[in-house]
């Protein structure tokens, strides 16, 4: 299986536990975008143009796209903000995807596929640490272990149906298959994930 994945990384567990996405997928191709990453956005338009087979687009995000994680940092440089979009995926590059099987895993990732058009499987807003927990109203009171913890299971699991190709009408119920229902943070995670086909 070929696959390009876009990691925007900002150096937080949050973020860094998502490797689990492509651990051991053959002639995976990483693109690991971290505050200070140079040319970064040009390096992704030209990625998620050149692939065909699987593109899996991962980290901080919004409704809007995938957050560019240089434009995340504390005392980020506000007139460079303004030269250069502070997303790694939004609108404006999301027409050049052409891959057949796309793979949004952020908060919001299937707001923005809905908003753009974009087809695969992606994330509602997902839970991946306490403040956000909390941010949501998630019920229940998870650990940070535990949160983390079940974000890596869930990146495992989705990694497994990528090496497997698993069509992507069968992920949602796989998925709910092997969830441990009785924590809150899964019940929230799970019950906001999308196909688009």
């Amino acid at each position: 299986m070929k696959a390009t994945i876009v990691h925007s990384n900002a150096g937080d567990t949050d973020t860094r536990v998502l490797a689990a996405l492509w651990d051991g997928i053959p002639d995976a191709r990483v693109l690991d975008v971290r505050p200070g990453t140079p040319g970064a956005r040009r390096t992704v338009d030209v990625a998620i143009a050149e692939e065909d087979d699987t593109l899996v687009l991962c980290g901080h995000g919004s409704p809007q796209g995938l957050f560019d994680p240089g434009t995340m940092a504390p005392g980020a440089d506000l007139a460079a903000i303004a030269r250069n979009p502070p997303y790694l995926v939004d609108a404006t590059n999301a027409p050049s995807i052409r891959a057949r099987r796309v793979v949004g895993v952020w908060c919001y990732a299937a707001a923005f596929a809905e908003s753009v058009g974009l087809r695969g499987f992606f994330t509602g807003m997902f839970v991946s640490n306490p403040l956000e927990a909390s941010f949501v109203g998630c019920p229940g009171h998870d650990s940070a272990a535990t949160i983390t913890e079940q974000e890596v299971l869930f990146c495992r699991r989705v990694n497994a149906l990528l090496r497997a190709g698993t069509p992507l009408s069968e992920w949602i119920p796989r998925l709910h298959a092997q969830a441990d229902r009785t924590l809150g943070v899964v019940r929230y995670n799970y019950d906001r994930l999308r196909t688009r086909s």
